[in-house]
């Protein structure tokens, strides 16, 4: 199934298996060359997720309630969902789900999805996505 499709959908059962796939199959360990910096990461999914701009409005690195969100895609049909992501580096030996649970405190706690309330919006989803090297694990919230 299409990345874009299933953010269009809402059906984020299917978002992080596709993700990972899409990832994995993308990226080389050559292009991390050792730098698993949270800014290699985020650029790759700007990359992604750019391409939706004729339905969203993509935001990066904007303030929002308390503090400051990862990306944001801010539909343009209201009827749709808004969405906030957040990315987290998971270091070596870091338990994954532990780093995915805490990013979406992180998102919660600090009212990212602030911004989009305030334009209208009610139904909006969190999405956290945790890279290691070529790994990546994602969890979602509505």
């Amino acid at each position: 199934e299409d990345i874009y499709a299933i953010i269009k959908t809402g059906n984020w059962d299917r978002f992080g298996p596709n993700l990972k796939v899409m990832f994995e199959n993308a990226i080389s360990y050559h292009d991390l060359d050792g730098d698993n910096s949270k800014k290699l990461y985020h650029m790759f999914m700007l990359g992604l997720l750019v391409s939706l701009s004729s339905e969203y409005e993509v935001k990066s690195n904007r303030e929002s309630g308390a503090g400051r969100y990862d990306m944001a895609l801010y539909p343009k049909d209201k009827t749709k969902e808004g969405i906030i992501l957040e990315f987290k580096v998971a270091d070596p030996g870091t338990n994954i789900s532990i780093v995915l649970e805490k990013a979406m405190k992180q998102i919660e706690e600090k009212d990212y999805s602030q911004d989009l309330r305030s334009r209208g919006l009610d139904r909006i989803v969190k999405v956290v996505v945790a890279f290691r090297g070529k790994e990546l694990e994602v969890d979602y919230r509505r």
